[in-house]
């Protein structure tokens, strides 16, 4: 008997800062381990714009350039995008996968989608905080296009994510696994905390939080040992 199979893309667009490639690479190991629970034999492929390939080496990756790398090599804008969006639908129905995901850009790296969604038998899109002045009438429209929503954040009262009638909050996707944690004991070991000295770990996304160094100051909190990631 055949083992059943599900194969799903991950499509990650370049943006400011990891969140875009590290959210799907955790989304990506995390249904590794379902599939293995229920039978289900995973073929996931990542097709990433990002400038950062190396955090999905797990699974098989095809890298396209980001419209930072093509600006950066001087190359013709316009031809050159031609060619990667072509690249990008002929990779998907290359692969008709059983999912599409996608992170960042509702629309595609080089707005594609509309082109890409034809060959896939279900997409979904991360919908991660973004900045109130990004979210224009066409990402509206095209985030409607897709099958679910997922949004990495709590649903309260104050979240204007009225964009998908299918939104699924789920909090924070991170790659913390509780179960291959160090013990506070172990950390302050390997960080050769001492016996008196408050140990500190802040973690900042979209694109770093320079800022944060300032507000974990003596004159703040009085912390003679602090890690910053």
């Amino acid at each position: 008997m055949n083992k059943q199979t599900i194969k799903i893309v991950f499509y990650a667009i370049n943006g400011t800062g990891l969140g875009h490639i590290t959210r799907l690479n955790n989304i990506a190991e995390e249904a590794v381990q379902i599939c293995s629970a229920v039978g289900i034999e995973p073929h996931f492929n990542f097709l990433i714009t990002t400038d950062a390939p190396a955090i999905a080496s797990k699974f098989l990756t095809t890298k396209l350039p980001s419209k930072t790398m093509i600006r950066q090599l001087n190359l013709p804008v316009r031809k050159t995008t031609a060619r990667i969006k072509a690249q990008v639908s002929n990779f998907i129905a290359m692969h008709s996968p059983d999912c599409l995901v996608l992170d960042t850009n509702p629309r595609g790296s080089y707005n594609e989608f509309s082109h890409i969604k034809s060959p896939t038998k279900s997409t979904v899109f991360i919908d991660r905080h973004r900045k109130p002045e990004t979210i224009t009438q066409i990402v509206k429209q095209t985030l409607k296009l897709y099958d679910r929503a997922i949004v990495p954040e709590q649903q309260t009262a104050g979240n204007p994510l009225e964009l998908h009638p299918n939104s699924f909050f789920v909090d924070k996707i991170h790659g913390i696994k509780p179960e291959q944690s160090l013990t506070r004991k172990e950390a302050r070991t390997v960080f050769g905390a001492k016996k008196n000295n408050p140990l500190i770990y802040l973690s900042s996304g979209g694109g770093g939080g320079s800022e944060l160094s300032d507000q974990v100051t003596p004159s703040k909190i009085p912390v003679r040992f602090s890690l910053l990631s």
